[in-house]
């Protein structure tokens, strides 16, 4: 356990150096990219936690970011609140929907579960789309300002990937000290076996309560960033099929691997937002075709394939040595 947490250490002290430098290097259209692959990072760690930890599959993340985007949205352009209030306000509220709704629906599973969340996502896409007065139905609320910090905007693309990626790694470091402790422990009992888990004396519905609840936080969170990155909250930007592509993310990083999520979501947001757009029509297509690819070369996401370069790289110093003792 304590090398575990040792590797994690280090490869997010990694992490942070690369992500300081990184602007040193490239443009701003690489960070325009980068910082909206980190929204859906923040909304997919949820979604690992929730899906890799207990086995509980929700197709309402996307409703949950919209959640926080609407009340971000409201907060800053309709009571002219701080960005760091109506940050916390998008959280606040995520998680007590997310509470009120996964205390009756969290009795389902498997798929009934995944169904009543998708029922979930789309009961939030007709409300928005039909609250005119408040919420300004299709047309969403615009105008949402830039987030701003004690009277500092920050208005540039480098200045928002600092942000993102600095709110992300600390969620990551906080996950990965949550799954390497009891709670942690308890969750993989949960989703390994739930009768094993309750005889040992888990609470099985309180546990995935609060990892709902929490999932539906990363998602409040993830809202109210996008709501200041876009400058605009629409109900057209969270449906469905966003909710299917987080779940794509944390299934190619590899369920229950959080590094391994990070890195899915930001090469297939670069992948669907920049590189495939171009081919308009033909964007869905080959966008299919790389993940059954990935799907094929690497079953168990792409942190498994990482994992064996790795090991081959370990192992390749140790090959010598043996065969230049065999030699000798």
């Amino acid at each position: 356990m304590r090398g575990m947490k040792r590797l994690f250490t280090n490869i997010n002290l990694w992490a942070a150096v690369v992500i300081a430098v990184l602007p040193l290097f490239f443009s701003d259209n690489l960070f325009r990219i980068l910082s909206l692959g980190a929204i859906y990072a923040i909304a997919a760690l949820g979604m690992s936690l929730l899906l890799g930890y207990t086995g509980q599959i929700s197709m309402g993340q996307a409703a949950f970011m919209g959640i926080g985007a609407y009340t971000t949205a409201l907060a800053t352009t309709r009571f002219n609140c701080p960005s760091p209030v109506a940050f916390l306000a998008s959280i606040v509220v995520s998680s007590l929907m997310a509470f009120v709704i996964g205390k009756p629906i969290l009795k389902t599973k498997g798929y009934f579960l995944a169904l009543a969340t998708l029922g979930f996502g789309e009961i939030f896409f007709v409300f928005v789309s039909q609250t005119d007065r408040i919420l300004r139905g299709f047309y969403g609320i615009s105008g949402v300002p830039n987030f701003s910090f004690a009277g500092y905007e920050l208005s540039s693309y480098v200045q928002m990937y600092y942000l993102h990626w600095g709110i992300l790694l600390a969620l990551l470091v906080f996950s990965q000290n949550m799954v390497n402790s009891r709670v942690g422990r308890a969750l993989l009992a949960v989703n390994t076996d739930e009768v094993a888990a309750s005889a040992m004396g888990i609470d099985i519905s309180s546990y995935k309560l609060k990892v709902f609840v929490l999932a539906g936080a990363y998602g409040g969170i993830a809202g109210s960033l996008m709501a200041n990155y876009v400058a605009t909250a629409q109900p057209h930007a969270y449906t469905v099929g966003l909710s299917i592509f987080i779940i794509l993310c944390v299934v190619v990083g590899g369920m229950g691997n959080l590094w391994g999520v990070v890195l899915a979501t930001a090469i297939l947001a670069w992948l669907r937002d920049e590189k495939l757009s171009q081919y308009m029509e033909y964007s869905s297509l080959m966008f299919g075709v790389i993940l059954i690819l990935i799907f094929i070369f690497c079953p168990q996401g792409i942190a498994s394939l990482f994992r064996r370069i790795v090991s081959v790289a370990a192992l390749r110093p140790l090959s010598r040595i043996s065969l230049k003792k065999a030699r000798s």
